[in-house]
C-alpha cells in the first residue's frame, strides 16, 4: 500500500474513532475538527473521480461522517509522529506534545491551523489513478440475426453460436471491470444454451415486430 493510501486510511480511522467516542460519551459534542499533515489526503477528499477505486471507497466513508471544512492542514505539530517514529528515554520532553496536546488547541479557534486555500488537482500519473480504457460504441442497423442465419442451417448450431457470442460479451465486460473471476471458462453450460435461446427469440421479435415493441417500450 502506498504512503498516500496509508495516510488516507489513518484519516478514516480518525473519523471512526470520533464516531465511537460520540456514541460512548454522554457529554454532547457539537463539532469535531480533524488535522492531517498530508495535502494528498485533502486532495483525495476533494476529488470526485471514480478512477481512484481504493481512494473513492474510503473517501466516501469519510464524507459520510465528516465534511471538508472540518479538516485542517498542519505540518508543525503532529503528535502521531511520536508513536510512528518512536522516542528514546532521554527524549521524554517530546511527550509534551503527546500528553498536554499541541499548544494551538489551547488558543482560540481562529488561531488553529487551517486548510490550504488552494489545492492542486491530482495528477493523472498518480500512483492510485487507473486510466479508463477507451470505449467505442457501435450501432448496427438491419436485422440482427440475418448474418448468422445464413451461416447456420440447424437450430442447435445457431444456439451454440449465440451462446459463444454471449460468453464473449461477458469476457469483454469482465476485462473492462478488471474482474477476471466473472469471466466464464470451459465448455458451454446448459444454462448458457438456454439463455442463448431467449436471446434468439428476442432478436426475432425485434426484427419482426419493431413497431409493436416500440409502443410497449413507451408504455413501460
Amino acid at each position: 500500500m502506498s504512503i498516500p493510501c496509508l495516510e488516507l486510511a489513518a484519516a478514516l480511522v480518525a473519523v471512526k474513532l470520533n464516531c465511537l467516542i460520540r456514541n460512548e460519551l454522554e457529554y454532547p459534542i457539537h463539532n469535531t475538527i480533524y488535522c492531517t499533515d498530508s495535502t494528498v489526503v485533502l486532495q483525495y477528499m476533494r476529488n470526485n473521480q471514480e478512477d481512484f477505486t481504493f481512494v473513492a471507497n474510503r473517501v466516501s466513508m469519510i464524507h459520510d461522517e465528516s465534511t471538508p471544512h472540518q479538516w485542517r492542514h498542519d505540518t508543525c505539530v503532529n503528535p502521531a509522529d511520536i508513536a510512528s517514529r518512536g522516542a528514546k528515554g532521554s527524549e521524554l520532553h517530546k511527550l509534551d506534545l503527546w500528553l498536554p496536546s499541541p499548544k494551538f488547541l489551547w488558543k482560540d479557534e481562529e488561531n488553529w491551523p487551517e486548510e490550504p486555500s488552494q489545492l492542486l488537482e491530482l495528477p493523472q500519473d498518480d500512483s492510485e489513478y487507473r486510466k479508463c480504457p477507451d470505449r467505442v460504441n457501435v450501432i448496427v442497423h438491419g436485422k440482427m440475426l440475418e448474418p448468422l442465419l445464413s451461416c447456420y442451417s440447424s437450430w442447435n448450431s445457431l444456439q451454440k453460436a449465440i451462446a459463444w457470442l454471449v460468453r464473449f460479451k461477458k469476457y469483454l465486460v469482465g476485462l473492462l471491470k478488471e474482474d477476471p473471476d466473472s469471466i466464464p471458462k470451459g465448455p458451454l453450460t446448459l444454462s448458457e444454451v438456454i439463455a442463448a435461446e431467449r436471446v434468439i427469440i428476442k432478436a426475432v421479435q425485434h426484427d419482426a415486430f419493431p413497431a409493436e415493441l416500440a409502443v410497449v417500450g413507451q408504455r413501460a
